[in-house]
């Protein structure tokens, strides 16, 4: 190979990671987000990143995906939010169904910057609830509906 051939596809390395790492930390910072957890070293980038590589490649002998795909910006994907949009919306729905009135961005919750659920009373609600002679199933069922909206 000649030493200007360009070489195909995304690099797949710690540096390639470190670089979105930055990038989406930067661009979150700038919206006062902060990342949900601390960059990988490269001994844990190696690890994550072969684990996800071998479930994915399981996934495309199974006929469940495709492609490998950006493993690299997947992986600071999920270390970018401290919430799925899927959590925040049942989060916000559970705010608003147990009377919560202010309106509540999304981007807010999955960012950890507004606490729509408060643990302490959920934990205190979850006592009431089995002082009251509720099962484990009937418990989790009413504190699933009233602070998550599911």
């Amino acid at each position: 190979m000649s030493a200007n051939k360009r070489k195909r596809g995304r690099p797949s390395n710690y540096e390639a990671y470190s670089r979105e790492y930055d990038r989406v930390k930067k661009e979150m910072e700038k919206k006062g987000y902060t990342m949900a957890s601390d960059k990988y070293t490269e001994e844990e980038w190696k690890r994550t990143h072969k684990a996800e590589i071998n479930d994915r490649n399981t996934a495309i002998k199974e006929g469940k995906r495709k492609t490998v795909g950006n493993v690299n910006r997947d992986l600071v994907k999920e270390q970018q939010w401290h919430y799925s949009t899927a959590q925040a919306k049942a989060q916000r729905r559970g705010y608003e169904l147990r009377g919560g009135t202010e309106k509540v961005k999304l981007s807010d919750i999955k960012g950890g910057k507004t606490r729509v659920i408060d643990w302490n009373e959920i934990s205190v609600r979850n006592k009431q609830l089995r002082a009251d002679g509720k099962s484990w199933d009937e418990v989790h069922e009413i504190i699933s509906q009233e602070y998550f909206g599911s």
